[in-house]
């Protein structure tokens, strides 16, 4: 069987603040400066990967809007890259 959490299996957005990229560039910059390459491996939700393992009548299943969290979950990926973040 599959557990899922409410809160944070199904959500749909993934907003980048500037102040958190900001921190993952400093932590970057500081690894780099070590000699060390850094790759953030950011994983999608269980939601994306299998909101249907859920029942076709679950309320969690029928108000997830999976497109729209894999459409948000790409531009947040995207974001990261363009500020020179290394998510993947």
């Amino acid at each position: 069987g599959w557990i899922f959490r409410t809160k944070s299996d199904f959500k749909t957005d993934f907003p980048l603040s500037e102040e958190n990229k900001a921190w993952f560039l400093k932590f970057q910059e500081a690894l780099k400066s070590q000699k060390i390459n850094s790759v953030f491996a950011i994983i999608p939700t269980r939601g994306m990967a299998a909101a249907t393992m859920l029942p076709d009548n679950d309320p969690l299943r029928q108000s997830y809007d999976s497109a729209r969290a894999r459409e948000n979950y790409r531009a947040f990926l995207a974001g990261a890259q363009e500020a020179g973040i290394h998510f993947t």
